[in-house]
């Protein structure tokens, strides 16, 4: 569960191909790829997880500095984010660089991160 109090999951299931020719008088083959649907891709699931773990941060950071500065403000305040990079009017900047500060103190000190 994510600081936001949402839960992930990561479910990239095993797949199959399989070759067929659709029309007897021709040579075209078709490559169909079919999901096991009860059997997980271990070595995908693996390689995904710290990559998915980072942008699910990424997203819970941004999820609280919005909503603890907008509350700040009474929800009266011009916020702008691209990914991980946040800005706003020039006389709130250093009360957005407060509250990332806080909010990335609180998200990376607790114990599961």
């Amino acid at each position: 569960s994510l600081p936001t109090g949402i839960t992930i999951r990561q479910s990239y299931l095993e797949s199959k191909s399989t070759s067929i020719t659709p029309f007897m008088h021709s040579k075209v083959k078709l490559n169909l790829k079919v999901t096991v649907k009860d059997k997980y891709d271990k070595r995908k699931q693996v390689r995904a997880l710290i990559p998915n773990l980072i942008n699910y941060l990424d997203a819970s950071s941004l999820s609280l500095l919005f909503e603890e500065f907008s509350n700040s403000y009474n929800n009266l305040v011009q916020f702008f984010s691209i990914h991980d990079c946040f800005g706003t009017t020039c006389d709130k900047v250093f009360s957005l660089k407060t509250t990332l500060a806080s909010v990335y103190t609180d998200l990376y000190s607790s114990d599961p991160y």
